[in-house]
């Protein structure tokens, strides 16, 4: 049996409580529908990173789907802040999930719910970054790919075949052009230039930090990316709030550069810890 001391608490709307003794009602229609967004960040030291990004993609994401966020971006703050301390672990994952509410019986949208969880950090075996990883290609377009909704459910329909694959995260295309991966940007260098995919893809906060760090030291590309690209291509990486910089050796069976981590990539990874050092 649980103690108080082992509890893990989440904030549902206006009330901090056990996570065990939250509940949503089940007309909510992020339930019956999917209908709703969220966002996602981590700490490092204890401390969220990048927050006030991530909760201006989360307002910007309600406003694709037109969802209005109860409360403002203050208040998730100190309400972040004290789960954090509440929950007190080393260093945590944050979801702050807005959902679309219930529809009222005129057909209108009433009051959005919101609920945040953390849960501890579970950081990626080293080698992935070491050795890099295999990702597989799946012709997908995300349905409003700007915002990050609750609708995911191409990427748990494909994990058993991305597993039978042995890749590490499925890359998603559409008409010859490289988008994003399933929860990830994607970036391919060539000759010493970061180039990266800016149409119909969720612009990552991680992304985005990486072009401001990677500026001085590189050319940088918004541009989109053929499969001719990844050929010709001398390393590749991806990006994302849960896995930082990860290098990418393998596409398909298409072997990226020398099929090994290469020094670029290294370099943008000290970039990004760099920065993340500098934070402390």
């Amino acid at each position: 049996m649980k103690t108080k001391k082992n509890l893990n608490y989440c904030y549902l709307n206006g009330k901090i409580m056990p996570k065990a003794k939250a509940a949503l009602d089940l007309d909510d229609l992020g339930i019956l529908r999917g209908y709703g967004v969220f966002d996602f960040l981590r700490t490092y030291h204890g401390q969220p990173f990048l927050l006030k990004e991530h909760l201006a993609r989360l307002r910007q994401s309600a406003k694709v789907l037109n969802i209005k966020v109860p409360i403002s971006e203050k208040k998730i703050n100190t309400i972040i802040k004290r789960l954090l301390q509440k929950n007190n672990y080393k260093d945590s994952n944050v979801r702050i999930v807005v959902t679309g509410g219930k529809l009222s019986h005129s057909g209108h949208l009433q009051s959005a719910s919101l609920f945040i969880l953390i849960e501890p950090l579970k950081p990626w075996p080293r080698s992935l970054y070491a050795h890099g990883i295999k990702v597989v290609t799946f012709e997908y377009q995300k349905d409003m790919a700007q915002a990050k909704s609750l609708n995911y459910a191409m990427t748990y329909r494909l994990q058993d075949w991305r597993r039978k694959q042995k890749a590490f995260e499925i890359l998603y295309t559409y008409q010859g052009k490289i988008l994003e991966a399933s929860s990830s940007n994607f970036f391919i260098i060539k000759n010493k230039t970061l180039i990266t995919p800016k149409d119909n893809v969720l612009l990552g906060v991680t992304r985005n930090k990486l072009l401001k760090l990677a500026k001085n030291k590189f050319k940088v590309l918004e541009k989109n990316i053929t499969f001719q690209d990844l050929k010709t291509a001398d390393e590749a990486f991806i990006t994302a709030t849960n896995k930082e910089i990860m290098p990418v050796v393998k596409v398909d069976n298409i072997k990226i550069g020398s099929g090994r981590v290469g020094q670029h990539t290294k370099q943008v990874m000290a970039l990004f810890q760099d920065y993340i050092d500098s934070i402390k």
